[in-house]
């Protein structure tokens, strides 16, 4: 795929959902729960937890399970509702990304499965299980994750948000900074990056899985992961589009 073709549509389609704007107070809060549910959905479903839409739908808004889920996966999904929380928290302010705020997602995401590991760095060493490659010794992550915000402030204003936000993604992958749920904490974040940048809220579906662990791998470049992650934003604009407009 042809990267400058993509951002350039990507643009394209920004500039229709801006002329789209405002949407009605009900059809934004409409488009904000399906779009929630949506994105805790699928992304949970990447790491193996195994509620459907539906089921995420009816714990996030109702309070009601199915009783053959575990306490752990209803944990999973009942963790997003103060996550949803931080983030439009975030929106409606003028802070930026820190790490006290990677660090707070963190704490919501592991909150009731695993708090001895929330809210701070790994430290032991860790090793992902779909790639050869083994990341930083623990000591160093500490020094890593303040030179990624460093380098994400000093970009934030000068290139492409797009690429800012994969840049940002593939950094924090290859860091691993915590002992588990790098994935759902970075998948948040990186919407709260595009999203200070008015994009919609953007997933990462399931059915995609096995490229976007493997554009993260070892074996493909950062321009592989950019490439991923642009056809991706670029789908969900096409598909916000299309909720707010069925005839586009």
């Amino acid at each position: 795929m042809d990267l400058d073709k993509i951002l350039d549509n990507i643009n394209k389609n920004l500039e229709i959902l801006k002329n789209s704007r405002p949407l009605s107070k009900w059809e934004l809060n409409e488009l904000r729960k399906s779009l929630w549910v949506m994105f805790v959905c699928e992304s949970n479903a990447i790491e193996w937890n195994s509620f459907t839409i539906w089921e995420t739908k009816l714990l996030l808004e109702d309070g009601i399970t199915v009783w053959w889920k575990t306490i752990r996966e209803q944990n999973e999904v009942l963790n997003h509702k103060e996550l949803l929380n931080i983030l439009y928290n975030f929106l409606e302010t003028d802070d930026d990304l820190t790490e006290d705020l990677i660090l707070k997602i963190h704490r919501e995401v592991l909150k009731n499965i695993d708090d001895e590991n929330a809210w701070i760095y790994r430290r032991i060493q860790n090793y992902i299980s779909w790639d050869t490659k083994i990341p930083p010794r623990y000591e160093k992550v500490p020094i890593l994750m303040t030179e990624l915000i460093d380098n994400y402030n000093n970009d934030k204003d000068k290139i492409d948000p797009v690429i800012l936000v994969s840049n940002f993604h593939y950094d924090f992958a290859k860091i691993h900074p915590f002992v588990d749920w790098n994935g759902r904490t970075i998948r948040l974040v990186l919407n709260m990056i595009l999203m200070k940048k008015w994009f919609p809220m953007i997933i990462i579906p399931n059915i995609r899985r096995g490229d976007y662990i493997s554009s993260l791998s070892s074996y493909k470049t950062k321009d592989d992961f950019i490439i991923f992650m642009s056809d991706t934003i670029n789908q969900n604009l096409e598909d916000y589009l299309r909720m707010i407009n069925p005839n586009i």
